[in-house]
């Protein structure tokens, strides 16, 4: 399981998964201040890796579900992308709203359309 949980003195989404944090090379946390979180269809590409696990691939062409974390805030949100070289889009899910983000690092999950994702507020409230 991966978890983002946001960090006001970092101005951050902290990571972690399986209850580790997730450190780069130096050991610092990363903390984006965006996290967008794509529901996106997969396919079979009929690779295996070394363990002989199948290796999917996320299908980035075509619209879908979305949700937006900026600012310590979560926003439900559609994703947009009608070809290879225009940049995916993220509007506001009631109204269709371009979502703006300011400059700096974002990280992408990309998370399989119907997959296992659950969020919760602070307050341990669950998303709708």
């Amino acid at each position: 399981p991966v978890s983002f949980t946001w960090d006001e003195g970092k101005k951050g989404w902290t990571r972690t998964q399986k209850g580790s944090p997730h450190v780069d090379n130096d050991g610092v946390v990363i903390a984006p201040q965006h996290v967008l979180v794509q529901f996106t269809p997969y396919h079979d590409t009929g690779l295996v890796d070394l363990s002989k696990t199948p290796v999917p691939e996320a299908e980035l062409v075509g619209s879908g579900d979305a949700w937006v974390f900026l600012d310590g805030k979560a926003v439900k949100a559609k994703w947009n992308k009608p070809d290879m070289v225009t940049v995916t889009s993220f509007v506001t899910a009631d109204g269709g709203q371009p979502i703006a983000l300011d400059p700096g690092q974002t990280w992408i999950a990309l998370v399989p359309t119907g997959g296992n994702f659950t969020a919760t507020t602070a307050a341990g409230q669950p998303l709708a």
